[in-house]
């Protein structure tokens, strides 16, 4: 018999990541699905959670494609409210709370937000601030409040069966509004099929299992802690998740819930690895670390290497799609290196005109990935800049850094392009200072920014959080004798309030408006 494409008569669907918690919650059920101080859900009781935050934001009328905000700090109800709205066919628009009150309210208004959850010690944020078909749907997660819809009354109200609802590939998962590292935030959207796509090559490359237990230690907001809880979901294992990062507490999580999986930015690793009693509790479970946010500096990475009992891993990445990986084997051969892109993703290097350039030449790090965002929310001028247009036609993203390819491939990440000093119309980039600044004995952690020049239009500064009795002056000859004419530091400040978003980034913006004037003062 001859069968015709089109004519099958079994007719394959792809699921999604709400088809995967339908799966786990229908074959595994009696598991547990997440464990958070001393709490736990099995994937019967999330499933069924789920469900009914998904019908009872239909039987609010929301539709397929509707943003639903969540104001939430880390817990069981949020993981349940986050299932429930990609359930729904809703699009999750997770705010993270380290912002100020109008930023919140600015991401909620720049997503259109028709409902949103909220934890009681956020609601005072949103309060008078709602417009009002909002305020007809926000729900507040725990306990009552006057003019709020109540979680748990909620749920009773909803139905524990399957919505209807059949999502498909190009449909939206998330906004995920970005840390505004070097700008204002932008809402960055996913479809439910890359981000799937995401899952599958995140579940290979590191390992995840039904048997693995998942620790969560940053804000369920971030992209990071996404990638966690969606490759959880995919593989059937338990998420561990942790209410806020505590060092005490990681190496705690890891002993007692015999944590399989973790992925941490450096400062974690550095300050999990400081505590001073770490060398007693026990981390045998551990089968894979993996490390990104920020560079990893080589002093860190053999602190790792000599405590942790598994293989780690380093990964460059953007929240828009763009990933790369490398051992901790192949790091000790290329020191520096963030790795090459994982399997069926590819990336290069374009000088300022767009064009490609040969090895050991910087330039802007372009990608494409099967993951790459469908666009910046309200956004085509952005859009429109972060696109390249590859030889083979196809759009690829600009990520704004600056990098280089070695001979055999491997990408050093160089800096952000809006970071990059302009002293003198020569390019500094300040990482270049940074690797040098940091191998003071008398520096904790140190970056450097740049400032207005009278001359020079800008200069470099060092901003530094001290270790012991140092001493501002030696600390900038010190480094002033390592480096080029042009990137020696006009001055050091002290400071033990370097501003970081959630993945561990310096934001440095704010470092630039902070010590604007310092050659004047």
């Amino acid at each position: 018999m001859t069968t015709k494409k089109g004519d099958r008569t079994f007719i394959a669907r792809r699921g999604f990541l709400p088809d995967y918690l339908d799966w786990n919650a229908k074959w595994l059920g009696d598991k547990t699905a997440v464990v958070c101080e001393g709490q736990t859900r099995t994937w019967g009781e999330l499933g069924a959670t789920a469900n009914r935050v998904a019908n009872g934001l239909i039987a609010m009328g929301l539709d397929r494609g509707d943003r639903v905000g969540l104001v939430m700090g880390n817990s069981i109800e949020m993981i349940e409210v986050m299932l429930g709205i990609l359930k729904s066919g809703c699009v999750l628009t997770p705010i993270n709370l380290t912002v100020s009150d109008e930023a919140v309210m600015t991401m909620l208004e720049d997503a259109d937000a028709k409902a949103v959850f909220v934890a009681p010690d956020q609601c005072e944020r949103l309060e008078g601030a709602m417009w009002p078909d909002l305020a007809k749907r926000a729900i507040v997660t725990g306990g009552t409040r006057p003019g709020w819809i109540d979680y748990q009354t909620f749920l009773a109200d909803a139905d524990a069966g399957p919505p209807d609802v059949t999502i498909e590939a190009d449909d939206w998962v998330h906004v995920i509004y970005s840390s505004g590292t070097t700008g204002l935030p932008k809402g960055i959207v996913h479809a439910h099929g890359n981000r799937t796509d995401w899952a599958y090559d995140l579940a290979v490359t590191y390992g995840f299992h039904r048997d693995a237990r998942v620790l969560i230690a940053v804000g369920l907001f971030s992209n990071f802690s996404w990638a966690l809880l969606q490759t959880t979901v995919l593989v059937g294992g338990t998420v561990v998740l942790m209410r806020g990062f505590d060092p005490r507490g990681v190496l705690e999580n890891i002993q007692n819930e015999k944590v399989t999986h973790a992925v941490m930015v450096p400062v974690m690793f550095q300050l999990v690895l400081a505590d001073p009693d770490q060398e007693r509790f026990d981390l045998s479970s551990l089968e894979s670390l993996v490390c990104g946010g920020s560079a990893l500096h080589p002093d860190l990475m053999q602190k790792m290497i000599d405590r942790f009992p598994c293989g780690f891993y380093e990964l460059y990445g953007t929240t828009e799609g763009a990933m790369t990986v490398i051992t901790s084997e192949e790091k000790r051969l290329r020191p520096g290196s963030v790795g090459k892109p994982y399997r069926g993703c590819s990336l290069t290097i374009v000088d300022r005109d767009g064009n490609e350039v040969g090895p050991q030449v910087a330039g802007e790090v372009v990608v494409h990935t099967p993951y790459l965002m469908e666009g910046y929310l309200n956004r085509p001028d952005a859009n429109a800049e972060a696109v390249w247009v590859g030889p083979d036609g196809r759009n690829w993203l600009r990520t704004g850094d600056v990098g280089r390819l070695d001979e055999a491939g491997y990408l050093f990440i160089v800096d952000r392009i809006k970071d990059m000093i302009v002293s003198g119309g020569q390019n500094i980039f300040p990482a270049d200072i940074e690797d040098v600044l940091n191998r003071h004995d008398a520096v904790e952690f140190g970056t450097v920014i740049g400032v207005p020049h009278a001359k020079w239009g800008e200069t470099p500064l060092a901003v530094v959080t001290p270790r012991g009795d140092a001493d501002p002056q030696e600390i900038m000859a010190w480094v002033n004798e390592r480096v080029g004419k042009r990137q020696r530091v006009s001055g050091v400040v002290f400071t033990d309030d370097i501003p970081r978003n959630p993945n561990g980034k310096v934001l440095k913006r704010f470092l630039r408006e902070r010590y604007a004037d310092f050659l004047t003062q």
